[in-house]
């Protein structure tokens, strides 16, 4: 939720930090569903970085 905060305040770089380190703790946990959320934030934030380019 962290994450989602930060991607929709438009703070792209703290929602990476925030994304990339959920997704190693729930892959440790083995929380598949948690993977799968974060990816999708991760993929929305990497398609927005490529629009402001």
């Amino acid at each position: 939720m962290l994450g989602r905060a930060h991607f929709e305040l438009g703070e792209d770089a703290d929602a990476r930090r925030v994304f990339e380190k959920g997704r190693e703790v729930a892959g440790q946990n083995g929380d598949l569903q948690t993977i799968k959320e974060i990816d999708v934030f991760a993929r929305r934030l990497e398609k927005r970085e490529s629009a402001e380019d």
